[in-house]
């Protein structure tokens, strides 16, 4: 499936096991036996989809926190959220 802007999204129910640390998320998916380690960017994106929200409003709230434009910010998340969705990690709401 395709990810848009327009695309709601959320973590995966129930989602990984995850813990902070310092300012990184590091996630252990019982299912498939995988370890993630998340960048502080990654990590605050994460955090951010325990609620459902488009991702024109996830990205319009990186944009405002991060002082980027929209262009950068959407270039790089919505090939994070692929990654995301094609692990399993995140869902999409319909």
């Amino acid at each position: 499936m395709t990810i848009t802007s327009e695309t709601r999204i959320s973590q995966a129910s129930p989602p990984p096991l995850f813990s902070e640390v310092d300012d990184e998320v590091v996630m252990l998916d019982v299912i498939s036996g995988c370890y993630y380690n998340l960048d502080p960017v990654g990590s605050d994106i994460w955090k951010r989809l325990q609620n459902v929200m488009s991702v024109g409003e996830l990205c319009a709230a990186l944009q405002r926190d991060y002082n980027a434009d929209a262009e950068t910010i959407q270039h790089d998340v919505i090939p994070w959220l692929d990654q995301m969705l094609e692990r399993d990690l995140i869902i999409i709401i319909n």
